[in-house]
């Protein structure tokens, strides 16, 4: 479904047998790309009409875990569970790279604001990967969580991650790849996590009745956003930091002009 935040109306709606494990919507709103656990698929899907645009098929052998559009919009990154990442050309719907195996599958993905790095994390390894999109090369490995979710800061100098079966998030030094602030007080395991667009909190959800902001500059909560038993599985900032949208059994649009 595409909805109308402001008015809470549904914009359009596709809807079949499919079972949808990761969404992306492209940098200029017009395609939501669908990836599906039942069939390995990739759907691209007009956001204005709802119309399928086109189906990828097979994207992977297995579910396909994440999804993430270069900030130009031209490749678009999948990870599955099959432990690939795969690199999309947009134009093509073809293959432009497969980027990388993991031992596992692919939990967590993001292209930097500027588009010259995109950082994984996985289930397996307790760490993350930062590759440069110039070349495509490896740039950092960095030791830390399983990564379930992960988002990076609106200059690209920090990231935070999703801990994925324990109860923290974290916030790094996307440069050094130092742990800036552990996120210790969430209250259940932590899925989901979210970067406010100004730069000045982190969201955390998952398992429990809360979502959390962080203050970024003190690793501290300030402020808890209820949503009674449910397991929040996303998190999205609007692009004007105004509105928080919590995505579990329930969908919760939060207003973040309040206090």
């Amino acid at each position: 479904m595409t909805y109308d935040v402001d008015r809470a109306e549904i914009l359009s709606f596709v809807g079949n047998d499919a079972q949808v494990q990761a969404l992306a919507a492209s940098p200029d709103g017009k395609v939501l790309a669908a990836g599906l656990g039942n069939d390995g698929s990739i759907r691209l899907i007009s956001i204005e009409t709802g119309e399928l645009l086109e189906t990828i098929w097979p994207a992977h052998d297995n579910w396909v875990q994440v999804l993430a559009f270069s900030p130009d919009g031209e490749i678009l990154a999948s990870g599955g569970d099959d432990s690939r990442i795969i690199l999309w050309d947009v134009a093509t719907r073809k293959i432009f790279k497969e980027l990388y195996r993991a031992s596992d599958w692919i939990w967590g993905m993001a292209f930097s604001p500027d588009g010259r790095r995109l950082i994984a994390g996985f289930n397996a390894e307790y760490g993350f990967r930062i590759w440069n999109t110039t070349s495509w090369e490896l740039q950092n490995t960095i030791d830390g969580d399983q990564a379930a979710d992960l988002a990076f800061s609106p200059d690209g100098s920090k990231f935070v991650t999703a801990g994925g079966g324990i109860h923290e998030a974290n916030l790094w030094d996307a440069r050094t790849g130092q742990q800036l602030f552990n996120l210790r007080e969430a209250p259940g395991w932590v899925w989901a996590v979210a970067y406010d667009p100004k730069g000045k909190y982190v969201a955390s959800g998952g398992i429990g009745e809360v979502v959390i902001l962080w203050d970024v500059t003190t690793g501290k909560p300030i402020r808890e956003l209820y949503t009674g038993a449910d397991f929040v599985q996303a998190l999205a900032f609007s692009p004007d930091g105004t509105k928080l949208v919590s995505a579990g059994a329930q969908v919760f649009i939060w207003d973040m002009t309040q206090p």
